[in-house]
Parts: structure tokens; C-alpha cells; sequence
């Protein structure tokens, strides 16, 4: 993990989990993971990790693939060769050379600044 905090719950390599996985301290996914996982804290896809479903935490690390949205309140942090298929929502985004990334994405304005208004249309 970037800021080396230690992992509450550790998902193995060699482990499928089928369902939600909920915690408030940190995950690191080294399996798979089908289903939603939500942290308190950071959760980290390893390289060798996959999720199929959303992940909501405070900070989302991705090496490995994710099939699903991301909402990370403070930083979501895709790494080269990483692979997300889904929507980011979050405080900061930070997409690496090398990632890949098929989706929307949605991150709040700094404080003083609005939307900008749409160009017309050409008719």
C-alpha cells in the first residue's frame, strides 16, 4: 500500500470470495472478490487481484482489474497495468502511464470555482 498502513482483512491469491466483503480498517485483495466491498479506511488491488462489483472507501489503490464502480472520498490511484471497467467518483483521481480505465468519471470542483457553462450547440 502507498502509505504503508498495515491491512486489517487480506484476501490470499488463491481465494474466491462470492458475496460482500465490509469492513472499517484496510483491505488488500490479492484474490477475487464478486461482490461489493466497502472499507473505512484504504483498500489495494494487488496485480494479482480482481473485483466484480463496486468498492467504496476512503482511498482505492488498483494494480489489477476491477469490473465496477469506484467511490474513493479522498483518493483513487490506478497503477500502470491496472485495468477498471466502471465510474470513478471521488476527492482526487490519479491515473498512472500504463493503466487502463473505461468508464465516466466524477470528482467535485475545488471550493470557489462552479461548472462552466455548456458551449451552444453548433446548429
Amino acid at each position: 500500500m502507498a502509505n504503508q498502513e498495515p491491512a486489517d482483512t487480506l484476501i490470499g491469491a488463491s481465494v474466491e470470495l462470492k458475496g460482500s466483503l465490509k469492513n472499517q480498517g484496510s483491505i488488500v485483495i490479492n484474490g477475487t472478490v464478486i461482490g461489493d466491498v466497502t472499507s473505512g479506511a484504504t483498500v489495494v488491488i494487488s496485480e494479482t487481484g480482481r473485483v466484480q462489483g463496486p468498492i467504496i472507501a476512503k482511498r482505492i489503490e488498483v494494480a489489477g482489474t476491477v469490473i465496477g464502480s469506484l467511490r474513493g472520498e479522498q483518493l483513487i490511484d490506478l497503477l500502470p497495468k491496472s485495468i477498471v471497467q466502471g465510474d470513478l467518483a471521488g476527492g482526487q483521481l490519479s491515473i498512472r502511464q500504463g493503466a487502463t480505465f473505461v468508464g465516466k468519471c466524477e470528482m467535485p470542483l475545488p471550493d470557489g470555482h462552479s461548472h462552466p457553462k455548456s458551449a451552444p450547440k453548433p446548429e
